[in-house]
């Protein structure tokens, strides 16, 4: 769509903030999933996420950062200083952790682990959404994270993502760790809301 309409060098959100669309604006959260996971999976947790948000918190729609529609999509636009500025900036990361051929691909990944880390480097407020919730907690008490072995689409991001994280101390057994530890909290945390929220109605 974006290059049928000559506009292959921008984001959606960009897009339609250049229409004068109301509905984009600051982000409140960022959103950090697997990108191979179906859309229908990462929108539910987007709607459930605002539902249960509006009935804990504030009677408002929240508005998302979510690489599929606030990324140029015809281009590579990752950038790591980037990227851990506007986790930064926004200070609220949600993580969509769903089973995917019977284990969490999420720790398998090199942008998901490196989204964690920039949420933890930037103190930002950590929140896991799981259609198992109960599951994931069982199975990321015994789920190995070792992020130099883990996947991306394209080596020459990964590269850049060992690179930076490396230069910093600790490198990556510290990287691993942290992200257990906020995984494991995170996870433990969205089960109680869940079970909170499902016993409510």
């Amino acid at each position: 769509w974006l290059r049928k309409n000559g506009q292959k060098d921008k984001s959606l959100c960009e897009v339609l903030q250049d229409e004068g669309d109301e509905s984009v604006g600051e982000a409140e959260v960022f959103v950090s999933h697997v990108q191979l996971e179906p859309i229908e999976e990462t929108l539910e947790a987007l709607c459930v996420k605002t539902e249960m948000t509006e009935g804990r918190k504030h009677p408002r729609e929240q508005k998302y950062w979510i690489d599929l529609f606030s990324l140029a999509q015809c281009k590579n636009d990752f950038n790591v200083d980037r990227v851990i500025e506007i986790i930064k900036e926004i200070k609220h990361v949600l993580l969509i952790l769903n089973r995917w051929d019977n284990k969490i691909e999420y720790t398998k990944r090199i942008f998901c682990i490196f989204e964690t880390f920039a949420a933890i480097k930037g103190q930002a407020t950590i929140e896991v959404w799981s259609r198992e919730p109960r599951w994931v907690m069982d199975r990321i008490k015994d789920e190995p994270v070792n992020a130099e072995d883990a996947k991306a689409r394209n080596e020459k991001d990964k590269d850049k993502i060992v690179g930076f994280i490396n230069q910093l101390d600790g490198g990556m057994d510290a990287l691993n760790k942290d992200f257990k530890k906020a995984i494991d909290n995170a996870a433990g945390a969205a089960l109680e809301v869940f079970e909170s929220f499902d016993k409510d109605g």
